[in-house]
């Protein structure tokens, strides 16, 4: 993994455990182990959220907008990923607890792939608030100017 994802180990570990606690779980952090009384997990760099978060700043930053859109999406879709990704964690604990045969299926076939339709998704409804943003507002226009406002926008 990246040195950035490296760098990302312990942070998640620490972030993890936390929820853990506040939702009644005894976990605890280790540097990048999740520990409790009866489940142990090690967060390797495929475990943090680098790589779904370098996914949707790239698709944010290549796609033609605005620097403000930009940093609206960026400051509400990093974050949301962020989210995601704990959340993630948080049902791995659960199933390594009360369902330990079925961990690699959820994580591996369940989780991985869920995680790319999430950026995925959090990139179209960006897409989505970005082009609804910019788009004229047609059903405020008196009969007949949808023509007008049709013609400015595909004027050459």
């Amino acid at each position: 993994m990246s040195l950035l994802g490296d760098a990302a180990l312990e942070p998640t570990a620490t972030a993890c455990a936390a929820i853990l606690s506040t939702i009644g779980q005894e976990a605890a952090a280790y540097g990048n182990l999740v520990r409790g009384p009866d489940c142990r997990f090690e967060i390797v760099g495929e475990c943090t959220a680098v790589f779904p978060i370098v996914l949707l700043i790239s698709a944010i930053l290549a796609f033609p907008s605005s620097y403000r859109a930009k940093w609206v999406g960026l400051l509400v879709f990093v974050p949301t990923a962020l989210a995601a990704n704990q959340l993630r964690l948080v049902t791995l604990w659960f199933v390594q607890r009360h369902a330990a045969d079925a961990f690699d299926v959820i994580h591996i076939y369940v989780w991985q792939p869920l995680m790319v339709v999430i950026v995925v998704a959090l990139f179209v409804l960006w897409l989505e608030w970005k082009v609804v943003d910019r788009a004229p507002d047609t059903d405020k226009l008196p009969p007949g100017d949808h023509v007008a406002v049709d013609q400015e926008v595909n004027r050459p």
